[in-house]
């Protein structure tokens, strides 16, 4: 209350900004101090266990860091901003997206923009987490006059020896289950070495957590892009990540698909999410389309874009990527090519078939 009767009596307009910093200042150390009492409240209780009040803490303190109170902005500074990422993109020979990698998917798409949240969703045992790592990989790749980017793994499915099995064998051709089983002779081990030099290279690191919350996500997020900076946050998968247990699985999936987009703005930064279609998109015999995510909580309306792999079976080489939703863009759909040695995608290799010297 001091501090308050000193600033309407001392502040003037040279020096408003300081005591608006230190207004915040205070308020922020209320709100941290609120949040800790509430924990050890809770704690002494008995009303919850440790993880549940660690992750309850977490999620104040984190709020009471990013309240920014800059939600209001004039349309004429957000033109101006607009403008000037354009031109300091121009300048630099950058695009205002990321690209993923694929040169046919950024002309359909842009890229991944800042802010966005995209939903690549799949049938069970097409291709999800292989499509993930190819982009994550593909992105973190290194660029020749270009700066790095780097990019988030959390993987909710896979262990870590498993992601850098996925990662070798991309690299390398050498089957994941030889790799798995060590049945591998001098010139393969010679060959995971010089592929773990090349890897090592890569902007990319993950988060590997069987039960991971959207409070851990965006903790471990956060915590990058202070330090080591972030241009992608990918996510395998939505249905793995935890939740609210006593919602129903709409309404946790409903809250999750919301608190991702969040994120994204929060960050700044794109984020790809994989999901996980409904049963009837493989019951049904044809491509998946925004129908076979609808029963899976508001996934289709917080999301930015919706992407949907398609192969017609496990075995299959050929497949499509169609992006059934683009909030700033048109419809369509890319031809891909899944390469089995090496659970990867890649443009389509064209095929011709030799003259057999008859009329064309």
């Amino acid at each position: 209350m001091a501090f308050i009767a000193r600033a309407a009596n001392q502040a003037l307009a040279h020096n408003a900004q300081w005591y608006a910093a230190q207004v915040r200042e205070y308020w922020q150390r209320r709100e941290l101090h609120a949040a800790l009492a509430r924990g050890v409240y809770r704690l002494t209780q008995g009303k919850a266990n440790a993880a549940e009040v660690a992750e309850l803490v977490e999620s104040q303190l984190q709020a009471a860091q990013h309240e920014t109170g800059a939600d209001v902005q004039t349309l004429e500074g957000m033109l101006s901003d607009a403008i000037g990422n354009v031109r300091d993109a121009k300048q630099r020979g950058l695009t205002l997206g990321l690209s993923t990698g694929l040169e046919i998917l950024d002309r359909e798409t842009g890229g991944f923009f800042p802010g966005e949240l995209t939903v690549l969703a799949v049938r069970p045992s097409i291709g999800k987490s292989a499509l993930a790592v190819e982009l994550a990989a593909r992105i973190a790749e290194p660029q020749a006059g270009k700066p790095s980017r780097r990019v988030l793994f959390a993987s909710l499915e896979m262990s870590a020896e498993q992601i850098a099995h996925r990662f070798l064998n991309r690299a390398t051709g050498i089957p994941v289950r030889r790799i798995q089983s060590a049945t591998l002779d001098a010139n393969e081990l010679s060959q995971l070495d010089h592929a773990r030099e090349k890897l090592r290279s890569l902007g990319l690191k993950a988060y590997v957590s069987s039960r991971a919350s959207m409070t851990r996500i965006r903790a471990r997020a956060r915590v990058l892009a202070a330090q080591d900076g972030l241009d992608l946050l990918v996510i395998d998968y939505l249905g793995l990540i935890q939740g609210d247990a006593r919602q129903s699985p709409y309404e946790r999936t409903t809250a999750i698909s919301r608190e991702l987009k969040q994120l994204a703005l929060e960050l700044g930064k794109p984020v790809l999410c994989l999901a996980q279609l409904n049963r009837a998109a493989a019951q049904s015999g044809g491509p998946p389309t925004l129908e076979h995510l609808r029963d899976s909580g508001a996934i289709e309306q917080d999301a930015d874009n919706c992407w949907l792999l398609n192969r017609e079976h496990r075995e299959a080489t050929e497949a499509s990527l169609i992006v059934a939703k683009q909030r700033q863009g048109a419809v369509g759909s890319i031809e891909l090519e899944f390469k089995p040695d090496r659970m990867s995608f890649d443009v389509p290799t064209i095929r011709y078939t030799e003259w057999d010297g008859g009329p064309i």
